[in-house]
């Protein structure tokens, strides 16, 4: 099984030749997104190299229910591979524990939805967290990954 850790650091050893070659910020929006309404509230979390605009349809959907939804940008993502390549799980997990918590504090349970490693980290809130969540969605869940990635 690999990192994400190791994976980052594969990515890191591209050579930068080219303009905008390892930039994560490709188009569209990779700010996080807040958007308020009532509980249970919805966690949105991203996975490995994305941005909170991989779980838009699980931010529009809670939206249009009426829930109030996070999605928060993980550290390291949305700039450059090299910013990710310095991140490690305990900088992801704490992110995603300090969205978590700042959505716990508003009242109401919490719904963890996760997209790939996004999927790691709603597994291990709701461990930490279980008397909060209210559900976990997991969207692709990356549980074990081989290296070199098969096929490649």
């Amino acid at each position: 099984m690999v990192s994400a850790a190791t994976i980052a650091k594969a990515f890191a050893k591209v050579s930068v030749s080219a303009p905008g070659l390892g930039d994560l910020r490709g188009e569209g929006d990779f700010d996080p997104v807040e958007l308020d309404g009532r509980a249970p509230s919805v966690l949105a979390l991203h996975g490995f190299g994305a941005t909170p605009a991989e779980v838009k349809l699980v931010v529009e959907a809670a939206h249009e229910l009426g829930l109030r939804v996070h999605a928060p940008l993980l550290p390291g993502h949305g700039l450059h591979v090299r910013d990710l390549a310095r991140m490690r799980w305990p900088d992801w997990s704490g992110a995603a524990r300090a969205a978590f918590e700042e959505l716990a504090a508003q009242g109401g349970p919490v719904i963890v939805a996760g997209l790939s490693m996004g999927s790691l980290l709603t597994l291990e809130l709701a461990t930490l967290y279980p008397e909060q969540v209210a559900g976990v969605v997991l969207l692709a869940p990356a549980l074990r990954l081989s290296w070199p990635w098969p096929g490649l």
